[in-house]
Formats: C-alpha cells, sequence, structure tokens
C-alpha cells in the first residue's frame, strides 16, 4: 500500500524539492536533485515521496519490479540509521537500496549495518574525485601529454580565432540535442551491451531540455559557429560540484583535453572538488578518468535488507 505513496519525479517539482537539499552530505554524483530528475529513461523512471520528513527518491524498473530501488534519504544534512532504513525500505515495499555512498557505511558500526542489511559493493560505480585546482591548471609532470594536447588545440583553432565558448543558453538546445544524437550514432550506443550507455543518453538529453529550469551549470563550445563540445554540471554539497555530462567530437585532436579544462574554470570556481563520475566498467572510460589523477573515491554499496 506505502508504494502507492510514491509518484513520478518531474522537472515541475524542482523548486518544491530543492530545500530538502540543503547541507547536502551525499558525495555520489546521483545525489543532486537535477541528477535524479533526469535519469529517466524508457529502461527506468524516478519516484519520490515524503515520509516524516524525509525526502524519498526511488527508482521504478520499467519491466522488473524486482530490480526498483531506493536511495538513501534526503534528510537535510543528516544521516538515518540503519534500522530507520530497514523500516522505509520494508514500509514502503523496496527490496534494497541502490548507490549507497561508501561514506555512509563507514560511518555506521559494522555490527548495526550487518544487523539489517546484507551489504555489497558496486566496484563499477565508485566516482572519481579530483581537486578543482589540479584540472583547472593541469601544472605538473605527470599531466604533460594533457598540456600537450591542449597546446595543439590551441594553435590549430583558438590561435586562429575559430573557437567560442559560452554559458549553456536556451537557444543552444536544438543543437546540443543534434550533437548528443551525433555523438551517441557514432559509437553504436545502441548496440552497447552495457545498459547503462542508453541510459546516460537518455538523462543528457533530460538534461539539456530542462537546463534551465533544474539549477545546472552548463557551458558550450562552437567550431566556425557549430557546436562541438558542451558540459553540464550541478552542486552536489558545499565543497563538491559534479559533473554530470561532457560530450566532445572525438576526433578533433586536443577539443576533450581543452573543452575539459575550460569547464572546470566555468563551471566549478567556487567549489574545491569535483565528482566526475563512475566510469560504469568501461576500459577506456575507466583509462580516461585515472590518467587526471583523482585524490578520492566515493565508493558505491547496495543495502538488501535482511
Amino acid at each position: 500500500m506505502g508504494a502507492l505513496m510514491f509518484k513520478p519525479l518531474m522537472p515541475q517539482d524542482y523548486s518544491r524539492l530543492l530545500p530538502y537539499f540543503d547541507h547536502q552530505i551525499h558525495r555520489l554524483c546521483y545525489y543532486s536533485l537535477s541528477a535524479f530528475i533526469c535519469w529517466n529513461s524508457p529502461f527506468s523512471h524516478p519516484v519520490w515521496t515524503i515520509d516524516d520528513n524525509l525526502l524519498l527518491i526511488g527508482i521504478r524498473n520499467t519491466n522488473d519490479s524486482t530490480k526498483d530501488y531506493l536511495y538513501l534519504p534526503i534528510a537535510q544534512g543528516q544521516y538515518v540509521s540503519p534500522s530507520r532504513l530497514h523500516e522505509l525500505a520494508k514500509k514502503h515495499g523496496f527490496n534494497h537500496f541502490h548507490l549507497v555512498p561508501g561514506e555512509y557505511v563507514n560511518a555506521q558500526s559494522p555490527e548495526e549495518l550487518s544487523r539489517w542489511f546484507h551489504i555489497s559493493e558496486d566496484i563499477e560505480l565508485a566516482d572519481y574525485i579530483y581537486q578543482t585546482q589540479d584540472l583547472a591548471t593541469l601544472n605538473g609532470k605527470k599531466y604533460s601529454k594533457k598540456r600537450n594536447l591542449i597546446n595543439q588545440f590551441l594553435k590549430t583553432h583558438v590561435d586562429l580565432n575559430r573557437v567560442t565558448i559560452h554559458d549553456f543558453r536556451q537557444n543552444d538546445i536544438p543543437e546540443c540535442l543534434a550533437f548528443l544524437d551525433y555523438w551517441t550514432e557514432d559509437r553504436d550506443i545502441e548496440s552497447s551491451d552495457n545498459p547503462w550507455a542508453m541510459m546516460e543518453y537518455h538523462a543528457t538529453k533530460n538534461a539539456i531540455e530542462t537546463i534551465e529550469r533544474l539549477g545546472y551549470r552548463g557551458a558550450v563550445l562552437r567550431i566556425d559557429g557549430e557546436v562541438k563540445a558542451f558540459g553540464l554540471g550541478s552542486t552536489l554539497t558545499s565543497d563538491l560540484g559534479g559533473y554530470h555530462f561532457e560530450k566532445a567530437d572525438s576526433y578533433i585532436k586536443g577539443l576533450y583535453q581543452y573543452f575539459d579544462q575550460q569547464c572546470v574554470r566555468r563551471l566549478f570556481p567556487d567549489l574545491p572538488f569535483i565528482n566526475k563520475e563512475c566510469d560504469m566498467g568501461e576500459p577506456g572510460l575507466r583509462h580516461s578518468k585515472r590518467s587526471y589523477y583523482p585524490v578520492d573515491y566515493i565508493r558505491a554499496f547496495e543495502l538488501k535488507p535482511l
């Protein structure tokens, strides 16, 4: 019966629910209201309810209700005890909590947590954390390859006045959607064995279409007037930004490295750390993220009520 209390999480819910994210402490990339809303696809959709002043957000799977899950409650800077989590899962008919930040697991007594839940780690879903200053400057020998690629892009494009970068605007939406489709088709994502790829496509599309309603920080890069890259981020905690979506034309040498550095400078000048999300188990993405030398990882866990 409790499950009927949940309703679809929509862009129009943003302003009403945003106050629950005051003093937000969960550092996994998903714990942004903007991200919660955008991870909506033909395969699954977000739902929400309020229970005793706790904001509960979950995911309903379109084809298999056994894969429905809850995130940790949003409790304005507070952790909810394992016993209360167990009570909420049972009350609302969810059989597990997914994407539970490792910081929550570490903050609990192992005996208390294992009393209520079976605990497992999703290794492929650990987020990468970077110092903003490192990514903004790329100083030091370890970043020499990045700087070389950027210098090549500067010579072939920026120095020739072919490049413009600006904040993401409403009139950029149609071209960025078209570029997203090009980027997706070029990688044949529909044929991918990784289900996260198509879900990420839909999340990116949703973010572009609702950018002005959901508080994203965004930037667009054009070469000769044509969109060749865009990036979208949000604020996760008081000292951590979430860089959720970045797409660039991989056929243009040095573009990714140049644009990534520019977005760090433009989107997160007020935040000392950036979460650049997980690698979804993709070897190429893992190599790329590690090549920027993260300073920390936020591990992801699953809690199944006993």
